[in-house]
């Protein structure tokens, strides 16, 4: 995608309205989604290589299941488990559908560029073109992967405070959007509606297939809708742009207390309503951090490396990031 395209994108299109565009490049195939989910399930059962929550992984395990609307809990994992004879996306699909008896089911991965980390410079170089124009976004650029066979969004008609970018890997996917003063209330209000498929009239409607790029500014209202569903499968760049900074403070200072000998954890059982020992070290050690400004040096510092990451929090170990130029 072309400087011209980024120019026009940021001048008529970001913030402002949704489109789908002609054109949008591979970042992940079908192929690496599968690798995937293999990765998410061996990590899951603590098997292989980086098992388990660690460095390169954010935790929780940045997977989902829904089958018919509903989420789905770990009992039922195992429906969802990577054969060792699939060998492709769709062979996956089709297994999931034959074990749940042919209900309708979604799977979401968030965070997708852990788990097949050759992924992570394609979508740098996909998102770095962007945010050169816009900034960075407060909070993050997140990745992730939705696939199934759901007709509709499993937690309905929703709004995010991030602007998202939508490229199909397999299957065309449908939206039905609304803009951020069409609902005056909780859109889950509509499903108390004697007909809340009325406010689908209402919609703009967006379909792209492979190959293709959707776009919706945050805190549109929207769904994923086809009356019609196949077997399908989506990136999803979210841009958030909103921020807490208590949160933010807290992963820097989470560092800091590190730094100092701090746990990160600790156990106690305290009789006499005093302080433990550990929470009152860690707050003799900020309020010496405020003093030095050692406490806003760690602050700036992680800024600086999610301004050096592009917007991306959470970059996949032992792989590097160009320096934008």
């Amino acid at each position: 995608m072309d400087v011209e395209f980024w120019d026009t994108f940021a001048s008529d299109y970001w913030q402002r309205k949704p489109a789908v565009f002609p054109s949008a490049p591979s970042i992940m195939s079908a192929e690496d989604i599968l690798a995937a989910l293999k990765t998410a399930f061996e990590r899951m059962l603590g098997r292989g290589p980086q098992a388990g929550p660690g460095p390169s992984m954010p935790s929780p395990m940045p997977v989902r299941f829904f089958v018919e609307g509903r989420a789905v809990l770990p009992p039922e994992y195992a429906k969802f488990v990577v054969e060792t004879k699939t060998k492709t996306l769709q062979e996956y699909i089709d297994s999931v559908s034959r074990r749940l008896s042919g209900a309708r089911f979604g799977v979401v991965l968030n965070q997708c560029h852990h788990l097949v980390p050759s992924t992570f410079p394609r979508a740098l170089s996909f998102t770095r073109p962007l945010t050169r124009r816009i900034g960075i976004p407060a909070r993050e650029v997140e990745l992730g992967v939705f696939l199934g066979t759901y007709p509709m969004t499993p937690f309905g008609v929703h709004q995010d405070p991030a602007a998202v970018l939508t490229i199909p890997v397999l299957g065309k996917k449908r939206f039905l959007l609304w803009p951020p003063d069409y609902f005056p209330a909780n859109p889950a209000q509509l499903y108390l509606e004697r007909e809340p498929e009325a406010h689908f009239g209402h919609a703009i409607e967006l379909e792209a297939k492979p190959g293709e790029l959707m776009y919706w500014p945050a805190y549109w209202f929207h769904v994923a809708h086809d009356p019609n569903p196949a077997p399908h499968a989506s990136l999803s760049f979210g841009i958030w742009s909103d921020a807490d900074p208590a949160s933010q403070l807290s992963d820097a200072l989470r560092v800091y207390l590190g730094s100092q000998g701090v746990p990160g954890r600790y156990e106690a059982e305290v009789l006499d309503g005093a302080l433990p020992d550990e929470l009152n070290k860690a707050l003799t050690c900020l309020e010496a951090g405020v003093r030095t400004g050692e406490i806003r040096r760690k602050v700036e510092e992680t800024w600086r490396q999610t301004v050096r990451n592009a917007g991306y929090a959470l970059v996949p170990s032992g792989v590097d990031v160009p320096e934008d130029r």
